[in-house]
């Protein structure tokens, strides 16, 4: 979930507070940890926080997890200035798109005219819009030329500074069994680092030569 930009740590914790004392007045969670100041893939920001909500077994519950999940939004849209979205074990969504290109202002209107024609699908909920008008943007043009004979491929290095700064897509993250669940690990650079473009230019990539 997310508070509005500006938004102090103590009116995070307030409202998240609230939201928390929500949720365990229902039959169908057991419990609920609070990730406070990030949300995944790592972002973090005062204003944001991630709750891990643990339901009770399938078997011990009349309804469905995704009816469960609509029940929660619902009563969620009652709490003022709050964003929020489920993601899966993965840390995804069900739905996710990316929209890209060189202009951020097209982008940036290509996107919520997007999510604006996704909220007309009665069964699509909770349609988010996320640009990238709040995180910093990292270019990186290659040396196309010194790549090509070195067999590095546009895709490995992309891949080399996501993980470092981001850090892998939830499909491809190895995962840690935790009994009852597979919890995914995520490796990647410290805060100061993923900033330091010294750094990043010192990033080995894996070369395609044989």
């Amino acid at each position: 979930m997310e508070l509005p930009p500006g938004s102090q740590l103590a009116y995070t914790e307030k409202v998240t507070e609230e939201i928390v004392a929500r949720l365990r007045k229902r039959p169908e969670v057991r419990s609920v940890f609070v990730d406070g100041g990030r949300v995944p893939p790592g972002i973090q920001e005062v204003r944001r926080a991630a709750l891990i909500i643990n339901y009770t077994p399938k078997a011990d519950r009349k309804i469905t997890q995704r009816e469960l999940e609509l029940s929660i939004s619902k009563e969620l849209d009652n709490v003022p200035d709050i964003r929020f979205w489920f993601l899966d074990e993965n840390g995804l969504r069900a739905i996710s798109l990316v929209v890209t290109g060189t202009d951020s202002n097209i982008v940036n209107n290509v996107a919520s005219e997007l999510a604006t024609q996704m909220k007309r699908i009665p069964i699509i909920a909770n349609v988010i819009s996320e640009t990238a008008l709040d995180r910093p943007e990292l270019r990186i043009r290659p040396r196309a030329e010194l790549a090509a004979r070195l067999g590095v491929s546009t895709e490995s290095l992309s891949q080399t500074i996501r993980v470092a700064t981001i850090g892998d897509v939830g499909p491809a993250l190895a995962k840690f069994d935790a009994g009852d669940r597979q919890v995914p690990i995520r490796v990647q650079l410290e805060d100061n680092a993923r900033s330091d473009l010294q750094m990043l230019e010192q990033l080995r990539v894996p070369l395609g030569l044989r």
